[in-house]
């Protein structure tokens, strides 16, 4: 059974770095448009000397060095950050020839384009690093850029596209390659991705890169580490369930546990348990030597009363929060009770701990870790809500343990469905008779097994609701909330049971009702309104009041 560890993915390639780029607003070549015919002729990998093209690719070169020199963005030194940033040959040689394809039309681009690099790099390099005077130069230089030409649209067509199929992409590969391994430590698996095909639609790609696949079977249950360290390029690594078609389990662009532009992510697996490992690059001009890395982490010791040590934490978190601040609570009970969820769902979870212990219980009782450390941060605290603030954004965004196995979120998810969600009702709205009344709690009741059968636009959705019909007797604006609700609410106003939203609202603005809802209707008399109230999420859920007050 496989468990990912958190991880970045389907990121935008995004990272510290501040070098240039050749990026001058044109959108990189689709390489997923249908594939040109492969015999066609290969360009001279030499890149036409003295063109346009070649001084615009030096001064790139030239400035990215210069950048480099005065900040290694977290490289091994200059030389790796400039490898990092240029274009490979390859690459180089299919734009040119583009390029000179192009002829007049890209002619007046590129002079103007190796221009103003030209220029940027000798003010880099006469700023000495300096951060006031490389701003200037950047400034500058973005004058120069936006006067020149677009680039042509023919530069980057049929001809570019058929050029990075065949020279960079190359034809079908084959998946697994080579043996089949279960080793662990450096370049388990090594090689160079140059015309390895393009097989795989990864979920954090860019655009297609040539991509290798590897089979690796876990040699025993544990936390694998699976990174790209010491490849040559701005790589992505994925791994699929069991076969080369197999479901995809992980994909990571970048990760800050490893160099620069690598990739990194940590699977939970049973012994046994077969993976395929997949290298590519982030796009088309990202190839070149790979190695991938395996080692196997340390685990939590599990606990089998972690799930009550989470919960006692957790418990102490609100106690400490509530008698600092209770909000728009009355008492200092109702503040704690907040959002607590059903005692049916949580001993349905006990069970489903219990159940999946041997592979649920490190990253389980890693939690429980996370969220005692939390509580004694909030007490800690001393009501200062900037450091409570603080002590929440640790304790939730935190990636440091792993994602429990899928057979015990299913089990859980199960618990939701069975003790929460429900089955959806057969009648809606739930009061047939309707509704003109005003005041208070004109509609009450519990949203426990109400059923998740209405998708509002508003919420994360997957929560039990209720749908009741009210009609206005009178002309006016009306304000629907639902201060008094136990659970962080979600509030929409329907033209009809399961219709279009009319109005939707997670938080009340202002922050005046904290996680409970509100929202206004200017409605003609007689009009009929369908009111939907629903938690925030799966597990919210409980006791609800619903609101009605003319303006």
């Amino acid at each position: 059974m496989i468990a990912l560890l958190g991880f970045g993915c389907g990121d935008d390639d995004g990272d510290d770095t501040t070098t240039p780029t050749m990026d001058m607003g044109t959108p990189a070549p689709d390489m997923d448009t249908t594939t040109p015919d492969m015999d066609t002729t290969t360009p001279d990998m030499n890149v036409v000397t003295g063109s346009d093209y070649e001084r615009t690719q030096e001064a790139l070169e030239d400035l990215i060095g210069e950048v480099c020199a005065c900040d290694t963005n977290g490289f091994t030194d200059a030389a790796e950050c400039v490898a990092f940033q240029v274009n490979p040959a390859e690459v180089q040689a299919c734009e040119g020839a583009a390029v000179d394809a192009a002829g007049a039309d890209a002619a007046a681009t590129y002079t103007c384009l190796a221009d103003a690099y030209e220029a940027y790099a000798s003010c880099y390099a006469a700023a000495a690093c300096d951060a006031d005077a490389l701003d200037a130069c950047g400034e500058t230089a973005d004058a120069a850029f936006e006067a020149c030409p677009e680039i042509p649209e023919t530069v980057f067509g049929d001809d570019f596209i058929t050029c990075v199929q065949t020279g960079v992409l190359g034809g079908e590969g084959s998946c697994p390659e080579g043996d089949a391994s279960s080793a662990l430590g450096e370049a388990v698996f090594s090689g160079n991705s140059l015309q390895a095909g393009f097989d795989f639609e990864l979920s954090c790609a860019g655009d297609a890169s040539p991509d290798r696949a590897f089979q690796w079977t876990a040699p025993e249950a544990g936390a694998f580490t699976f990174d790209t360290d010491g490849s040559s390029f701005d790589t992505l690594l994925a791994a699929l369930d069991t076969e080369c078609a197999g479901e995809e389990v992980a994909c990571n662009d970048d990760s800050d546990d490893v160099g620069p532009l690598r990739s990194s992510f940590t699977l939970l697996l049973e012994e046994g348990d077969t993976v395929i490992l997949v290298v590519a690059g982030y796009d088309y001009s990202a190839y070149g030597d790979f190695q991938i890395n395996i080692s196997m982490e340390e685990l939590t010791e599990p606990d089998p009363m972690a799930l009550t040590r989470e919960r006692a934490a957790l418990d102490r978190a609100d106690t400490a929060r509530c008698a600092c601040d209770m909000g728009t609570f009355e008492t200092t009970d109702e503040c704690e009770a907040f959002g607590d969820a059903p005692a049916t769902y949580e001993s349905c979870v006990d069970t489903a701990y219990t159940t999946n212990y041997s592979s649920a219980g490190s990253p389980v009782t890693c939690q429980a870790e996370l969220a005692e450390t939390y509580a004694d941060c909030v007490e800690a605290a001393g009501c200062d809500s900037e450091t409570i603030d603080n002590c929440e954004i640790a304790y939730v965004f935190s990636d440091e343990c792993l994602d429990p196995p899928a057979a015990y979120g299913e089990a859980v998810s199960m618990c939701a469905d069975t003790t929460i969600t429900g089955a959806a009702p057969s009648v809606c709205p739930e009061n047939v008779e309707g509704s003109t009344a005003t005041g208070d709690a004109v509609f009450s009741g519990t949203t426990v097994l109400g059923g998740d059968d209405l998708t509002l636009s508003c919420g994360s959705g997957g929560s039990a609701d209720r749908v009741y019909q009210w009609t206005a007797t009178d002309a006016g604006t009306y304000v629907f909330d639902t201060a008094g609700s136990t659970f962080d609410t979600v509030l929409a106003l329907q033209d009809a049971c399961d219709g279009a939203d009319t109005a939707c609202n997670d938080d009340a603005e202002g922050g005046a009702l904290g996680t409970l809802s509100s929202l206004t209707a200017t409605l003609t008399a007689g009009q009929t309104v369908f009111v939907v109230v629903e938690g925030y999420s799966t597990t919210a859920a409980g006791e609800f009041q619903i609101n009605i007050n003319a303006m």
